[in-house]
């Protein structure tokens, strides 16, 4: 397998708040949920904050959301269309923001992750 090339072809899209929908999104039905969590980090661009306090509120959000018994948070990217370069190296830097859907992982590297 290759490098997936994008293809962009413009054409009119009807976006509607997800928020709004009757009824509400749920992952069985459409793939995904929306919830309110609130979160008590304070500083985004703080890995050690972001490890120490978001890690255990996303993973008591993924299980409420899915009925997972176990849940593993193993790495973050903080992402600002203020940067340009996909991938940050410098502590506390974001890195740009991904202009489409995507997936960091392919079904071998997913594993050996």
């Amino acid at each position: 397998m290759g490098e997936m090339v994008d293809e962009n072809a413009p054409c009119k899209v009807a976006m509607h708040d997800g928020r709004q929908l009757n009824p509400p999104a749920e992952l069985e039905s459409v793939g995904f949920t929306l919830r309110d969590w609130p979160t008590s980090v304070k500083d985004f661009r703080d890995d050690e904050e972001v490890a120490a306090r978001y890690y255990d509120e996303v993973i008591r959000l993924v299980k409420e959301a899915s009925g997972a018994d176990r849940v593993l948070v193993f790495d973050h990217t903080v992402r600002s269309t203020e940067s340009q370069s996909l991938n940050s190296l410098e502590k506390g830097a974001a890195a740009a923001a991904v202009p489409r859907v995507h997936c960091d992982y392919t079904a071998v590297s997913a594993p050996r992750r």
